[in-house]
């Protein structure tokens, strides 16, 4: 996707221009149906500005924090921890949180039931724990939901005249994750997000010849991953519980590279500034180079928020807890683009004044 992409902005469009040209009738050709003047920026003193963005950043930090501590931390999904996930369609529609309680008795153990796309398809996760194999697992719980429906006996006689299809299911397919994967998987996680942003800040200084432009963005990317784990205490602490699992660190990764390419168009203006304009001081060309890539930050950020906002609401069960991280991450990224990393470059610039 990222390098068609690439492909269409830099061979495609160039096409169309020179084909615009050619005709000449790129006197005619219009950006906007809005007036210039409405997307008009003034330079704003973002610098100023970073010590009340450094407060809520630290303040929705704090935050995360005690929910985190109340909640317990993470709710690790079976990737983490080893267990088996099985996909359950029955044919008609069962009470998940009956279930839920009536299968955590029958295996002793804490059990999760949810809604799997559909009201009559539910996913069914357990801890590994005293199940030796994965068939083992389907034996047990295709044991359990059958002793979950004869234990609704008086319910079942009410109805002598239901046709005998209410009472059946099939498992339609079981995950199993074993305890030692589980292990590595967690380990090459914080790999990953290690080896990232190691690999981003020697990116950022062999692009600008500065360690500070690298500093400055490894911070600001560790200040987005910390305050996405403060909004998924807070969102837990609430009720609205994520697991932990791969498809979590893939949103995390994604956002971080989201992240970094709206510093970098910043870094690129202000060093761009440097090399034009010699005259103003450090912190002005700061604000001016945020101010004149503010238009572009926002409209970007805004038309893809726009997408994830709709793969939120129409993507299904399986993409929303995905979507609603890259939508938090890609919230905070635009945010810390514009008021945490440049500023944070001026405070460890000797040239701040």
């Amino acid at each position: 996707g990222l390098f068609f992409s690439f492909f269409t902005s830099v061979y495609i469009t160039r096409f169309f221009f020179f084909w615009k040209e050619k005709n000449k009738s790129l006197s005619s050709l219009s950006f906007s149906c809005l007036p210039d003047s409405l997307f008009k920026i003034k330079t704003i003193n973002f610098v100023k500005l970073r010590k009340f963005a450094y407060s809520f950043s630290l303040l929705l930090f704090l935050c995360g924090c005690f929910c985190f501590y109340k909640t317990k931390g993470f709710k690790y999904g079976i990737s983490f921890t080893g267990g088996y996930s099985s996909i359950v369609k029955f044919e008609e529609k069962v009470d998940s949180y009956v279930l839920q309680k009536y299968l955590s008795d029958f295996f002793k153990k804490n059990i999760s039931v949810k809604e799997y796309g559909v009201e009559n398809v539910l996913k069914i996760t357990m801890e590994k724990e005293n199940i030796q194999d994965k068939k083992t697992a389907d034996e047990q719980l295709t044991t359990a939901i059958s002793d979950f429906f004869k234990s609704k006996q008086n319910y079942n006689e009410k109805k002598e005249n239901e046709n005998e299809n209410s009472n059946k299911f099939s498992i339609v397919s079981i995950e199993s994750v074993e305890a030692s994967m589980a292990d590595d998987i967690r380990k090459n996680a914080k790999t990953a997000l290690i080896l990232v942003l190691i690999v981003l800040f020697f990116y950022i200084f062999l692009r600008f010849k500065k360690w500070k432009f690298g500093i400055a963005a490894i911070v600001t990317l560790a200040h987005d991953v910390l305050l996405i784990f403060s909004v998924y205490g807070i969102a837990k602490y609430f009720g609205y519980i994520i697991e932990v699992n791969d498809v979590f660190i893939t949103a995390i990764l994604t956002i971080v590279g989201y992240s970094i390419n709206s510093t970098v168009i910043i870094f690129d203006r202000i060093r761009e500034n440097m090399m034009c304009n010699q005259n103003i001081s450090f912190i002005e060309n700061i604000n001016s180079s945020i101010s004149s890539t503010l238009r572009r930050t926002l409209i970007t950020s805004f038309s893809t928020i726009m997408v994830i906002v709709v793969i939120f609401l129409f993507g299904g069960l399986f993409l929303e807890h995905f979507s609603f991280i890259l939508l938090c991450g890609l919230s905070l990224g635009t945010y810390s683009s514009i008021f945490i990393a440049a500023p944070i470059l001026a405070d460890f610039s000797r040239r701040k004044k």
